[in-house]
């Protein structure tokens, strides 16, 4: 074996590939002038080699075994060695064995035969060719031989046998010597070891009878304990089964207590959201509180005043009745007065005309009599006779004349002074009698107007307290349905900015805007955003076909481009400040939708769009147009094998697409960021809010209605209590007029 060829490029002095020419077999003389680079060369053949100067580098080693001259700097040097393996010394297969090492600032690389190899292989095969680091004499440095001159005999005989490999014997028999002198030491111990073994084997020889009575015995046990492990392990199964029954119960009841769980934790949040609801309208009642306050201010100056009018009318009643006392007193008293007139009028006065009467008869009688004897006695005396003279007789006959007529005069004085006091007593009684019906009369129409009067006022203010309680009825529920109102538009009002953050900005403001235009100027061809032309057959599907339609739920359908084209100029227009936004229109008289040639027939996958969508006939083309290449498939599975087959996308109800271009999404969807779940929720705040807005209205009007009818009420009381209040002053007055005629 010997050196054929070396091939150096970038190392040291050598920056281009350098190719030594071949060697000789037997001896090859390398000469030039200094700094030619002979050390180099012998240098490059060491550092393939392995020698101990090159075995181990650092960096800075590295570097300087780098060519460094004029020009770019090398980053990379290699050193190649051409062997002649002729005589098979290198255990590698071939005549010829290339070997190089390549170096860089950080790194070696060994390649043999062109075939990247490890530091440790190229060792081994050195090794294995005589090139033994132990003896480095493969190579003679300069400076060697005259060193080797000028050694003692002693130091020339250590490197003769270094050289000759020599010294590796007799460390090697120094270590034999060594290991026989461990090995005599071992079998010496090996000795007393096998002196202790016969020993110990005589002691078990005696043992092993009693081992073998052991054995049996222990047969034995181990056949009663085989017996019993066999009944313990078949308890222990029933016991197992037992409790595996009794874990799956307990799996069944920890599965039951998790949806409890999980049921729980939503009744949790609906309860949250009840008692958010509640602290809202808790916020509002205390907003209404000065209100309420105010009314409960008012209610208590009608209760006193309400207290203040029962007061009066009970002292009214009370006057009414003390009047009425003093009336049937002075009935009484006229009674009695009558009494006592009749009483006067037979005890006294009629016994009196009476006995005038009979007195006058009896003096008509006597004048009758006295008549009839004056004329006896004149016919007796003759008229002489009695008297001395004529004028006598006449004076005296005068006389007595003048004193009977005086006497009946008296007495007809008398019965005319008596009947005409009768008379008066009879007219007086008559008139007493007709003031007391009339008062009797007058106290039962008061009565009876006291009656009605009470029974109307208590009618009015039953009237009065319903129409109240109804009133208060009113106001609550108008309360009730504007805090609900506030509610419903507080949750429309967080779901608009909860789908506005999560849609991009210029989709967003685009879509404000182009409402507000449409609005504002009234164009017509303005159907609406995707979102709004389709209404979900479950909501199960609202993932599905999110997922599916992406941010084309979001597309604004037109009829026609000209309508498209003039809110885009509207866009553009509003774009100065916050900018316009941007928005992509569906004109549908541009919409050109490929016709899907046929679903798939299967029970695992169906037409997303027929299966979850109801729309407007007027828009299919543009639901076609985001929907029409959708399946919604059983699993992600099923998903993936018809969106190859059938080349349309497939999506789940979980929202996992398997597209038809061979992408796989999916994951966890936050329902917190979904659009579309917004959309829903406002969709049906807005379906709620339109008939709460018109049963608020119409709350309001009843409750209007029931304002003026309470105002109508009490202003009619009122007119009724002046009423009275005049009717009674003026009975009073008549009242007082007659008692003051009677009396």
């Amino acid at each position: 074996m010997h050196i054929k060829q070396v091939v150096l490029s970038g190392f040291r002095s050598f920056r281009h590939q350098s190719e030594i020419e071949p060697f000789s077999a037997k001896h090859n003389v390398i000469i030039g002038r200094n700094g030619s680079g002979k050390s180099n060369f012998f240098a490059a053949i060491q550092f393939v080699l392995l020698s101990q100067k090159f075995m181990h580098l650092r960096q800075e080693e590295r570097q300087q075994l780098l060519h460094e001259g004029a020009g770019a700097n090398v980053m990379t040097a290699f050193v190649e060695v051409i062997f002649d393996n002729s005589d098979g010394r290198l255990t590698v297969e071939g005549d010829e064995v290339v070997l190089r090492r390549t170096i860089g600032v950080k790194k070696d690389e060994f390649f043999l035969n062109r075939k990247r190899v490890t530091k440790q292989e190229v060792c081994s095969l050195l090794e294995s060719a005589g090139f033994s680091r132990s003896n480095p004499y493969y190579i003679v440095q300069q400076g060697k031989v005259n060193m080797l001159t000028l050694m003692k005999d002693e130091q020339r005989l250590d490197l003769l046998k270094e050289v000759a490999g020599t010294k590796v014997y007799e460390e090697r028999r120094a270590e034999s010597l060594q290991i026989i002198q461990e090995t005599n030491h071992k079998r010496e111990k090996i000795q007393e070891v096998v002196a202790y073994i016969d020993e110990r084997l005589n002691e078990l020889d005696d043992e092993k009878e009693e081992l073998r009575a052991y054995q049996q015995l222990d047969k034995d046990r181990r056949a009663l304990e085989y017996t019993l492990y066999d009944k313990e392990l078949k308890a222990a199964r029933e016991d197992s089964s037992k409790a595996e029954e009794a874990r799956l119960r307990e799996i069944e009841r920890a599965d039951d207590l998790h949806r409890r769980l999980h049921e729980a934790r939503d009744a949790l949040k609906e309860v949250e959201e009840r008692l958010k609801v509640l602290e809202e309208g808790l916020g509002r009642k205390a907003g209404n509180r000065g209100r309420v306050e105010g009314e409960r201010e008012e209610l208590l100056a009608q209760r006193e005043g309400a207290l203040n009018e029962e007061k009066a009318l009970v002292e009214k009643v009370e006057g009414e009745e003390a009047k009425q006392a003093g009336l049937r007193a002075q009935l009484a008293g006229a009674e009695k007065e009558i009494g006592k007139v009749r009483a006067e009028l037979a005890g006294s006065i009629e016994p009196e005309y009476k006995a005038a009467k009979k007195q006058v008869d009896d003096l008509k009688r006597e004048l009758k009599d006295r008549e009839a004897r004056k004329g006896e006695l004149y016919d007796k005396q003759g008229r002489r006779a009695a008297f001395r003279s004529v004028a006598e007789r006449d004076a005296h006959l005068k006389k007595q004349q003048a004193e009977v007529g005086g006497a009946v005069k008296e007495r007809e004085g008398l019965v005319r002074k008596n009947e005409q006091e009768r008379e008066k007593a009879l007219k007086q009684v008559k008139e007493e009698e007709g003031m007391v019906g009339r008062k009797e009369r007058e106290v039962a129409t008061k009565e009876q107007a006291l009656a009605a009067l009470g029974v109307a006022r208590s009618e009015m203010m039953g009237v009065r307290n319903r129409k109240q309680d109804e009133r208060k009825a009113k106001q609550e529920r108008v309360a009730e349905l504007e805090e609900r109102k506030g509610r419903l538009e507080d949750q429309v009002r967080k779901a608009e900015q909860t789908l506005r953050f999560a849609l991009p900005k210029h989709i967003a403001v685009g879509l404000e805007t182009v409402a507000r235009v449409v609005e504002e100027e009234g164009i017509r061809g303005y159907l609406g955003p995707v979102y709004s032309l389709l209404t979900l057959k479950d909501p199960k599907f609202r993932q599905a076909v999110e997922v599916a339609a992406g941010n084309s739920l979001f597309n604004v359908v037109v009829d026609t481009d000209e309508t498209a084209a003039k809110l885009m100029k509207k866009l553009e227009s509003s774009g100065g400040g916050g900018g316009g936004g941007r928005v992509c229109f569906m004109p549908l008289n541009r919409l050109r939708v490929k016709p899907v040639g046929a679903y798939p027939d299967s029970a695992d996958v169906v037409p997303l769009l027929s299966a979850a969508l109801t729309y407007p006939k007027n828009v299919e083309k543009a639901m076609q147009q985001i929907f029409g290449l959708k399946l919604l498939a059983r699993d992600l599975e099923v998903a993936a094998r018809f969106s190859e087959t059938a080349k349309m996308d497939a999506i789940t109800l979980d929202g996992d697409e398997a597209s038809r271009k061979g992408s796989m999404q999916g994951g966890y969807h936050d329902e917190k960021n979904s659009k579309l779940a917004q959309i829903l929720t406002i969709r049906a705040a807005k379906a709620e809010l339109v008939p709460l807005e018109e049963e608020l209205k119409e709350e309001e009007r009843k409750h209007q209605g029931l304002d003026t009818e309470m105002s109508r009420l009490l202003a009619e009381m009122q007119k009724k209590e002046v009423r009275e209040e005049g009717r009674e002053g003026g009975r009073e007055g008549r009242v007082s007029v007659c008692l003051c005629v009677c009396e």
